[in-house]
């Protein structure tokens, strides 16, 4: 049961507490977990710190969010929090921020009409207790489930001061009236608003040189644009491979480029020239832009975009650093790919442009007959949309628009199949995906 904690808290010492001070209000809304949570008066004003944390997406169609807490003052929380923007946290602050920290509940929905059993197995956790699992809330084909095993926060009570340690247990079981009693609705990313939209700005480079959005994009096919600060330790860790990337693409003479904006370079500019420095990064990187938070709806960093030589951004916003950084060259690809003429482009032979005006996995067995009821997962990079294949073997995504990455795969098999684990890439317009389905012997 512990392999959730390992899934959940990837990077969760980036402390930094931006959220807005948790008595502004008792009501909180997470678009991108499906639901708006009311709190009862003992959340409000705590001694110590009530977080939640969405790791919304986790894996195919899990929706995931923790709620922690934080054994120490408000005030103590802030002097962390001042210390992380200078880049002054000691090694002595750390240990007594994560001996500090505890899980207090973590919730997970899982999406297409699917299981308590189907959850355990998507996370590995079949021999799991399904008893420790709470069913709180179920809308749009996702059922959430509150986990109550022990394993996972036994201890934590005892190792902390008497007068935190009453209200963290308090919390939690006050937290398992407070999913039933959500508001549940479908996720969605406000983030995602920006696809399809023209990302337009001038500002100037770390030297003072002007640059204007228009000219810096249409050097290329796609361009890379990666939001970051000086205290930001995730930015800055993955800055190597981004320097390198950057030296890679130019190297093999991809039609690409990657561009930096340092997000507090009106105030930190030596500071954001001696880490790039420092992280060998030689890429062009500039000062923000007005109303750049805004505009992009930063609430997260690093944050990185895709846009094409007219300034269209590509695809949802990547918020953090992924799990995987090849991914940031896969996207690259995947953008020259579908700018290119069609005889150039990679696309998977498994899918034929169509005439239909939408996009359509259609699965077949081994013999060519249609297969009903297979569960198909239809990815961008910020949402999947789930369906079930028909009688003729075809399922139909009427609301994923062209010209966006897309990635196919088969979650369930009906009885008597064989799950077919392959990932199959959609093209840039309307087209077929063909999926074949072994019987089962």
């Amino acid at each position: 049961m512990k392999k959730i904690v390992t899934l959940v808290l990837i990077a969760v010492m980036i402390f930094v507490l931006s959220r807005p001070a948790f008595a502004e209000g008792k009501k909180e809304t997470w678009d991108k977990m499906g639901f708006t949570l009311t709190y009862p008066e003992k959340f409000i004003n705590t001694k110590g710190i009530f977080l939640p944390n969405p790791y919304p997406v986790v894996k195919d169609g899990i929706y995931t969010m923790m709620f922690n807490y934080y054994a120490f003052s408000k005030a103590e929380s802030d002097a962390f929090n001042e210390k992380t923007k200078k880049g002054d946290l000691s090694a002595e602050d750390t240990a007594r921020i994560l001996n500090a920290m505890g899980t207090l509940l973590i919730v997970m929905g899982i999406d297409g009409d699917r299981s308590l059993a189907d959850l355990m197995e998507v996370m590995g956790l079949e021999g799991a207790q399904e008893g420790n699992f709470i069913l709180v809330g179920k809308n749009d084909g996702i059922s959430y489930y509150a986990l109550t095993e022990p394993d996972l926060y036994d201890g934590f009570a005892e190792r902390i001061p008497s007068e935190y340690a009453e209200e963290y247990l308090d919390l939690q079981a006050s937290m398992i009236d407070v999913l039933k009693n959500a508001e549940y609705f479908s996720p969605h990313s406000t983030t995602a608003d920006l696809l399809g939209t023209t990302l337009e700005f001038e500002t100037t480079d770390l030297e003072g040189n002007v640059v204007k959005s228009g000219e810096l994009f249409a050097a290329h096919a796609v361009t890379m644009v990666n939001i970051w600060a000086t205290w930001c330790g995730p930015c800055k860790a993955e800055m190597p491979e981004l320097g390198d990337l950057a030296r890679r693409i130019e190297a093999e003479g991809k039609d690409a480029a990657i561009v930096g904006i340092c997000n507090d370079a009106d105030e930190e500019l030596e500071a954001c020239k001696e880490i790039l420095a420092e992280r060998n990064v030689d890429y062009l990187n500039l000062l923000p832009f007005e109303n750049m938070d805004e505009q992009l709806y930063l609430s997260t960093l690093p944050t990185t975009l895709f846009v094409n030589r007219d300034g269209i951004i590509l695809l949802a916003p990547i918020e953090g650093v992924p799990s995987d950084l090849s991914k940031y060259e896969q996207l690259i690809d995947i953008f020259i790919g579908a700018a290119a003429p069609a005889s150039e482009s990679a696309a998977s032979p498994a899918a034929v442009e169509n005439d239909e005006g939408v996009y359509r996995v259609i699965v077949t067995d081994n013999s060519g007959e249609p297969v009903k009821g297979a569960t198909i997962q239809f990815c961008d990079d910020t949402a999947c949309m789930m369906g079930k294949t028909d009688d003729k073997g075809i399922v139909s995504f009427p609301d994923a628009a062209e010209g966006h990455p897309y990635t196919v795969h088969v979650l369930k098999a009906p009885t008597g199949y064989e799950k077919n684990a392959e990932e199959f890439i959609a093209l840039d317009t309307y087209c077929d995906v063909s999926i074949v389905l072994q019987k089962q012997s």
